[in-house]
Parts: structure tokens; C-alpha cells; sequence
């Protein structure tokens, strides 16, 4: 047996494995998780985009404005609708069509009630040199606790989404 086998092998036998084959401390992808995270990050300027690891974002300053695509990103990300997000920060659905394709800019009272609704969802918005973005969490869905969905009318709220 080459070396490199051999190094393998003993890598492998040392390994806990349970009757799924899956190394009980890393846990099963499928069943011991208990949080997912969603990120959009937009780049601006012409030249690629650094990796992640060269680039640093700081969470947004509270008076800071969205931009249309960052909205859309949170909405995306938390599974909500312009019709929730209509509903929780209290701005016409026609706004938040326009402002989320680029076609108006809500004026910045309108803007910080978009914000504030989303954030109250979950999202966290970030911003660095030349980057803007939205990240959420999201813990498991329990059964009887079904996520924020696009049929879902129920108020968002820290013990609905046990953020």
C-alpha cells in the first residue's frame, strides 16, 4: 500500500461515522442544521469584484438609505411580498414597484419606513467600499411554524420567525 493510501486509511478508520456515513461532528446536512443564511452583496464600479475576503462591509448606518435592488434583495431573501411589505411599512405598492425597478426614489422618510420593515423581518443591511448588500437568518422551520411565504398574511415578529 502506497503511503498516500495508507495516510488515507487511517484518516477515514479515525473518523466517527454513523449509519449514514457522515461524520457525527460536522452533523447531517440534511437534518442537524439549525440556521440558514441568505447574503446579496451588489459591486459597484467597472473593475471584477474582490473576493470576499479582501472586502470589508460594516453594517449600515441607521439613517442610511436602500437602494431599489437592495429592497428587493431583502424581500427576496426573507420570502416576502411587496404586498407585506406594503402592508408593514405602510407604503403604496406602486412605490415599492418603481423604486425596487429603478423607475423612482422615495423620498428618504419613505425609504427608512421600507428599511425599518425589512429589518424588523430580519434583514441586516451592510455596506463597505464600493459594496451595498442585505444579509438574513433564518432558523429551521418547524412544522407547526410555517416560514414567511408569499401566501402567508400573518405579522412578522421575533416569535414567529424566532430570529
Amino acid at each position: 500500500m502506497s503511503d498516500s493510501k495508507a495516510l488515507k486509511a487511517s484518516r477515514k478508520a479515525s473518523r466517527p461515522e454513523n449509519a449514514s456515513g457522515l461524520n457525527p461532528d460536522i452533523g447531517s446536512a440534511q437534518n442537524d442544521w439549525n440556521y440558514s443564511s441568505g447574503i446579496r452583496i451588489f459591486h459597484f464600479g467597472d473593475g471584477h469584484p474582490p473576493p470576499l475576503t479582501a472586502t470589508g462591509f460594516l453594517p449600515m448606518p441607521p439613517d442610511r438609505q436602500l437602494a431599489g435592488c437592495v429592497c428587493q434583495a431583502a424581500r427576496a431573501l426573507l420570502d416576502v411580498t411587496q404586498a407585506w411589505l406594503w402592508k408593514h411599512a405602510q407604503v403604496s405598492r406602486k412605490t415599492i414597484n418603481d423604486f425596487e425597478n429603478g423607475y423612482a426614489h422615495p423620498k428618504a422618510a419613505l425609504n427608512l419606513r421600507l428599511r425599518r420593515a425589512l429589518e424588523r423581518a430580519g434583514a441586516q443591511f451592510i455596506y463597505g467600499e464600493n459594496i451595498v448588500g442585505v444579509i438574513v437568518y433564518r432558523t429551521r422551520t418547524m412544522p407547526d411554524e410555517p416560514a414567511i411565504s408569499a401566501t402567508s398574511e400573518r405579522d412578522v415578529n421575533h416569535n414567529s420567525l424566532k430570529l
